[in-house]
């Protein structure tokens, strides 16, 4: 491992730590600095116990500041999952601790390391209870596990959390773009020849058309193709993919995409509906609006009216305005850990609390704009019952739910009912992020 490299994440290592955000296009510019940084992040109290208990034995705990907590979650991630000798450690160190400044040394690496060939998970886990040790085993928030229990059997949760723990693990969708479909077979032709000679495995998506699947650890490949430079290719999440296609079916003349940036279903939308529409792409934030204008251009879309706006208290002269709406509301991420493993560590009832309120207002404020018999698609990339089924139960009275596809499961059982009109996509079974999703027409 480089200098610059192991530099780097102890840097990033240590924001995290402070709870200080950190930049992904900054962590990508560099393979090593991302492989390592995202990784031990995902495994973060699991690496987290093993040091803990580590130090205490070393009677290193009370010394350990932001530095050497990175130091040595690097060293426990090196030995534990790259099975890393005692020499590699050390050379890799190096340059660190032969420094004047440096706050770690040789012998305490040394010290460090040695302990970790006597640790005992056995030991360890005398005292824990049976939802401590899965939540330190499986890397994952207790709070995760205390929430989705009472919807799922430990089988089927572990599974969705290994799939999520599993950065190699779910498909992307590339949907091929060309203006009305004209020569989107050639397109089509040409893009898995390419496929093909570069040996990148693929899949045709057997529910929706010119849409092909390829697995989520070749993404850089596709965003280095011509194809994507020449704007052929959107790419997308695969459940991202099936919850916009929801919307094609219907009255489409005035859409509202609600909470729109990065921006990939709105573009999907335009490139899927070839009737006359008129399609509003709204967010909140003035930085991911700009950069949803920037994709849009990209594309060169021009058919796309970008409003950097509070979708709560959206700028309207009248009520019952638009025909169809998709609300893909803020929410925790909890179906997302694979590509975000640090929203794991934000997952509390606070931050629960804090996306539902916000869920219920976006939500209330999405029927309010509707016209009567119009769309709503509303979904959230979390495994919550409290961001989906939830939210959905308290507005039924105002709603009449629409026939999903087969290719969603069954939403979660409430009162011992599940909410027609809703569904789910679960990481382990749709080999996707963990999506809640409705499909209802607004009452008159």
């Amino acid at each position: 491992m480089r200098k610059k490299a192991l530099t780097n994440i102890i840097s990033n290592l240590i924001s995290f730590l402070k709870e200080k955000p950190v930049s992904p296009g900054y962590i990508r510019r560099d393979k090593t600095t991302h492989h390592y940084y995202t990784e031990i992040v995902r495994y973060w109290n699991k690496i987290n116990f093993v040091l803990s208990y580590s130090a205490s034995a070393l009677k290193l705990k009370g010394n350990l500041n932001f530095n050497s907590k990175s130091i040595f979650s690097i060293i426990i991630y090196r030995y534990f999952w790259e099975n890393a000798s005692l020499r590699e450690i050390l050379t890799e160190f190096e340059p660190l601790y032969s420094e004047s400044r440096s706050q770690i040394n040789k012998n305490q690496i040394r010290a460090f390391y040695n302990k970790l060939k006597t640790f005992s998970w056995k030991k360890a886990f005398s005292n824990k209870s049976k939802l401590e040790k899965i939540s330190i085993i499986k890397a994952i928030p207790s709070f995760f596990l205390k929430k989705l229990a009472p919807f799922m059997n430990e089988e089927f949760l572990i599974n969705n959390i290994d799939t999520m723990n599993n950065y190699n693990t779910g498909d992307i969708a590339v949907k091929l773009i060309s203006p009305k479909n004209r020569g989107i077979k050639t397109l089509m032709e040409n893009f898995q020849q390419y496929l093909i000679k570069t040996e990148i495995p693929f899949e045709l998506n057997p529910h929706i058309k010119f849409i092909i699947n390829i697995p989520y650890n070749r993404i850089s490949d596709i965003l280095k193709s011509r194809f994507y430079k020449e704007g052929d290719l959107l790419v997308l999440d695969k459940g991202s993919a099936y919850i916009a296609d929801l919307l094609l079916e219907g009255d489409n003349k005035l859409i509202l995409d609600m909470c729109a940036a990065p921006g990939t279903k709105s573009i999907y939308l335009t490139q899927s509906i070839f009737s006359k529409y008129h399609l509003i792409a709204a967010d909140f934030s003035l930085e991911r609006t700009n950069e949803m204008q920037n994709l849009f251009h990209f594309y060169n879309l021009s058919d796309i009216f970008t409003l950097n706006t509070d979708s709560i208290d959206f700028p309207l002269r009248r009520k019952e305005y638009f025909n169809s709406i998709l609300l893909d509301a803020p929410c925790t991420g909890s179906g997302t850990f694979s590509s975000n493993p640090e929203l794991k560590w934000r997952q509390n009832p606070s931050f629960l609390h804090q996306n539902t309120i916000l869920q219920q207002k976006l939500l209330s404020s999405a029927i309010r704009m509707l016209k009567p018999n119009g769309t709503l698609i509303y979904s959230t990339c979390s495994l919550y019952a409290e961001e989906g089924e939830m939210q959905i139960q308290r507005v039924l009275d105002q709603l009449s739910p629409q026939k999903l596809p087969k290719i969603f499961n069954h939403s979660y059982e409430l009162n011992g009912k599940h909410i027609l009109g809703s569904g789910r996509l679960f990481p382990a079974v749709h080999n996707s992020k963990g999506f809640f999703v409705g499909r209802f027409k607004k009452k008159p």
